[in-house]
């Protein structure tokens, strides 16, 4: 059924369409740098962890430098190294060797990397505008003679973030070859697992090899995971290395991989551990040997990361959407922005899980957004219905009670019932005596005037004791207490209020007899009892009410004063709830013959109040 009784409640268009937007700005990649930025906050949340001892690094450092000399060094120095990592698993340079030295030297290092049978060199893709205008890609490959040696070559290129941060890497590359060419921390992999390149090929968008698969972008990326910022893998001096030897038990079954760690090679990259300056707390950039030992470390761990599909991130929106909008219908704003906070909480705690244990990236600031948006907007919804809701109690209920009383309502809204409940409440029907006689000598102004008079002052009478007033019925009128705002004493104060009038009646005859008008007598009938009160009408007019048949008693009484000569008659049931010690001084109450009154069975107790000094 329609509900004409109260301002019109918020809807869901508006909290769909915000979640619409929010889904169509996220799948359009417009919250990619939000969804960054918690990515890299997993990681600062969890900390740096152990990445373990089968990946180490030898490290062209600046102590190295200062004792061998500056780069390029002699093919030598690098001969020499691979004969103390002779029982290494792999060995791989991150040094491009892409020029011819000195030919001795270069045949003695191609020599012993072709013995080691385990050597991994690195390439690299450069980028040049031809003379048409055209960029076209190129592939720089070391020395003949080193890269046949070479137990494989992988090209060292890795896309960089904004901020230069590095967050994935580009797996293979499929433009220039005919068959997918591995980046160097994948070729390196590889060479670890005792893979060939020849083997790999894409399948249903993974890059497969034997029983190895990796999942790829449409950029042929994947995220990689980090284990922490520069410096957490096991390092090495190169010209320690050199110098002491170490024993092979140190090497024995490691891959290691050898690259430059000085800042002033201009090879260092930010990673989500040293996102947002996090290098102020002592977490230092990583080398670019290092991203390469991360993303080695994530193959062999299996431990690629992966974003979830559009589907399942829309069923995510939709649940935050679902649950956002649940809770903030359900509860006020301030409980409504706890609840927010819980669900918002859940989310981030299922994203870093799904992130942590399932290597599932999902669009946790969407999700976020959307649970922000819903709630703004349900919180701005929920004050302007409550404004509306209170100025309308204020509109609809001035008129039938006291301006305290619509205070009252106003801070309580939820206290007004108005689609209609049953309640206790005393009703008083007020009606001037031979009024109509007395307006057929009188011009219409006078009429009007002399009502007004009398109307004002028993409203104020109604209203000093906490009564509604319901509605006015030509000369008299229909009020009732006890409701909307909830009270016990209701007969007390009905009675309190017909004796308020009494002596206002007896107020506004002699002010009429002093400006020498014809004076009035009143009835008043009283009756307590249950009642269905609420807003009753049609859609174009409402009416806040009491009907029931005490109701009607209440005005069948108020009739029996011509047959009795009195101004008050009061029922049985209003008696049975007033003390008649809590009368005002100088009233009495008496009682007339029980009355039967013509449609009800059986009589009713009936009484009369009035006042013993004016007798």
């Amino acid at each position: 059924m329609k509900n004409f009784l109260q301002p019109k409640k918020a809807g869901l268009s508006i909290p769909f369409l915000l979640g619409l937007i929010i889904v169509l700005i996220s799948l359009g990649g417009l919250l990619d740098g939000a969804e960054d930025g918690l990515y890299d906050l997993y990681y600062q949340i969890r900390g740096p962890q152990d990445p373990g001892e089968d990946i180490v690094i030898v490290a062209i450092d600046e102590k190295s430098i200062a004792e061998i000399g500056p780069l390029p060094w002699s093919r030598e120095v690098h001969a020499g190294l691979l004969k103390v990592l002779k029982s290494a698993n792999v060995v791989a340079f991150d040094l491009l060797f892409d020029f011819p030295d000195e030919m001795a030297t270069d045949q003695l290092f191609a020599n012993l990397v072709e013995e080691s049978g385990n050597v991994v060199l690195a390439s690299m893709f450069i980028y040049d505008q031809a003379v048409t205008g055209e960029w076209y890609q190129s592939l720089v490959l070391p020395y003949q003679e080193l890269t046949s040696n070479a137990a494989a070559t992988g090209f060292i290129n890795v896309p960089v973030d904004r901020g230069n941060l590095i967050r994935k890497v580009t797996v293979v590359d499929t433009n220039y070859f005919d068959t997918p060419y591995p980046s160097f921390s994948l070729a390196v992999a590889m060479q670890s697992l005792a893979l060939t390149p020849e083997g790999l090929h894409i399948s249903n968008n993974h890059l497969v090899a034997g029983a190895f698969s990796v999942l790829l972008n449409q950029a042929n990326q994947c995220y990689i995971h980090f284990w922490g910022p520069g410096g957490t893998f096991p390092t090495y001096s190169y010209v320690d290395v050199l110098q002491q030897g170490y024993s092979h038990e140190i090497w024995s079954g490691k891959t290691v991989l050898i690259g430059v760690t000085t800042p002033a090679a201009m090879d260092y990259f930010e990673n989500p551990y040293t996102a947002d300056n996090l290098i102020l707390k002592g977490s230092l950039p990583s080398a670019g040997v290092e991203i390469h030992a991360s993303a080695v470390n994530t193959y062999l761990s299996a431990l690629v990361l992966r974003k979830a599909s559009d589907l399942f991130n829309l069923f995510l929106l939709a649940a935050a959407w679902l649950m956002t909008l649940y809770l903030t219908k359900r509860y006020s704003p301030l409980p409504a922005l706890g609840a927010a906070f819980l669900i918002a909480f859940i989310f981030s705690g299922l994203a870093y899980l799904l992130w942590d244990r399932g290597q599932i990236i999902v669009n946790l600031a969407a999700a976020l957004l959307i649970i922000a948006a819903v709630y703004v907007y349900s919180a701005i919804s929920s004050f302007i219905s409550s404004e509306r809701e209170r100025l309308w109690i204020r509109d609809t209920f001035s008129r039938y009670i006291s301006p305290d009383y619509v205070a009252a309502l106003v801070k309580s809204p939820e206290s007004i019932k108005l689609g209609g409940l049953k309640a206790a409440i005393t009703v008083i029907f007020a009606d001037l005596r031979d009024f109509t006689a007395y307006c057929e000598d009188q011009s219409p102004e006078e009429i009007i005037s002399k009502l007004n008079e009398f109307l004002t002052e028993m409203t104020s009478a109604v209203f000093n004791h906490g009564g509604t007033m319901d509605k006015y019925l030509g000369d008299g009128f229909m009020a009732f207490f006890g409701a909307p705002v909830s009270d016990s004493g209701h007969a007390k104060n009905a009675l309190s209020a017909a004796i308020e009038m009494s002596s206002r009646m007896a107020s506004l005859n002699a002010r009429w007899l002093a400006r020498g008008e014809k004076t009035l007598k009143m009835g008043i009938g009283i009756n307590s009892g249950q009642a269905v009160i609420g807003n009753i009408g049609s859609e174009s007019r409402m009416d806040y009410t009491a009907v029931g048949r005490e109701v009607n008693i209440a005005s069948r009484l108020e009739s029996l004063n011509k047959n009795y000569n009195t101004e008050i008659i009061i029922g049985g049931n209003t008696l049975a709830m007033v003390d008649p010690a809590e009368l005002p001084a100088g009233w009495e109450l008496y009682e007339l013959s029980d009355k039967h009154l013509s449609g009800l069975p059986g009589k009713i107790k009936i009484y009369s109040i009035r006042e013993i000094t004016g007798n």
